[in-house]
């Protein structure tokens, strides 16, 4: 007998989907094991915030009520955890800007 008939003769059917199961589903049960516990997301920089509406408050206080100073602070809030955000996306030396190019013809 050669060896590819001893080969098939000590793996059926059975078997062989038991292994491609196996094969499938390893991946996605690794990921979801070192996945479990996701990391806590730090939260938006308070003093960075503070920090920014003492110069709006030196610069503009005066011309502003204290409505517009909580929605200036709710802006600059979000305009820094946008900022945190961006800085968690890496990038390497070669990335280039997504952009469409169209000549004004």
């Amino acid at each position: 007998m050669n060896t590819r008939n001893q080969r098939a003769r000590g793996r059926n059917r059975r078997e062989f989907g038991k292994s491609c199961a196996i094969a499938v589903v390893t991946p996605f049960w690794a990921r979801s094991v070192v996945a479990e516990e996701p990391p806590k997301p730090k939260p938006v920089l308070p003093t960075t915030v503070g920090a920014m509406m003492e110069i709006i408050r030196a610069r503009y206080g005066k011309y502003l009520t204290e409505d517009q100073l909580k929605e200036v602070q709710r802006g600059v809030a979000q305009n820094v955890f946008i900022a945190e955000q961006m800085k968690k996306f890496k990038l390497a030396n070669a990335d280039e800007p997504a952009f469409i190019f169209q000549a004004d013809v």
